[in-house]
């Protein structure tokens, strides 16, 4: 049977080499890997250095909108405690954006697998932008566009959502002719 030896030292105790590292000098002491500068790097954001990052992201292609000051204040909002929007979602006038989009742009459209993702995020910005023209305050409208070949084939399209019923609503509209389908929903939600 082998016997172990263990060696058991003390912050106090003289190392196994005879030096303990606690009491070297600071010149003794071994150098770090990576030496630390005695001055820090100024900000960016620094009224010197405004205008070499002025130059910078001009460079870069970066416009800067900040003509005046570089530092705009934060805009502080009175709590306006509405628990109810002034115009609710008007769900039959959306299905109208939708079915005038969706006849309008797909109409001589056919279905091209490489052009299908495109004219989708096509469809769904125009939608977006038509129904926010609406003015509902308060409501974020998210749109979804699902578009495809049409090969005899069953397609069903689902959603769940949780909502306020009171408030929430949605707006659907299916096009379809030789060659392609369409399922085009809005979603109007309100945030309180």
């Amino acid at each position: 049977m082998a016997t172990k030896k263990v060696l058991m030292l003390s912050v106090d105790a003289p190392s196994p080499v005879g030096l303990n590292p606690m009491s070297l000098a600071p010149d003794d002491r071994r150098k770090s890997l990576f030496p630390v500068a005695d001055s820090r790097r100024s900000s960016v954001f620094q009224m010197g250095n405004i205008l070499s990052t002025k130059k910078a992201s001009k460079k870069l292609g970066k416009s800067d909108k900040r003509e005046t000051s570089p530092f705009q204040p934060a805009i502080n909002y009175e709590p306006t405690y509405r628990m109810e929007p002034s115009a609710k979602f008007q769900s039959h006038t959306v299905r109208n954006i939708l079915k005038c989009t969706l006849d309008e742009r797909l109409e001589e459209f056919q279905y091209n697998a490489k052009m299908a993702p495109t004219m989708s995020q096509v469809l769904t910005d125009e939608i977006k932008e038509r129904t926010k023209q609406l003015c509902m305050d308060r409501y974020k409208i998210i749109v979804t566009v699902i578009l495809g070949e049409k090969r005899d084939q069953g397609v069903m399209v689902t959603s769940r959502c949780a909502w306020e019923p009171k408030f929430d609503s949605y707006a659907t509209y299916s096009y379809q002719n030789k060659t392609i389908f369409c399922t085009a929903t809005a979603y109007g939600i309100y945030m309180d």
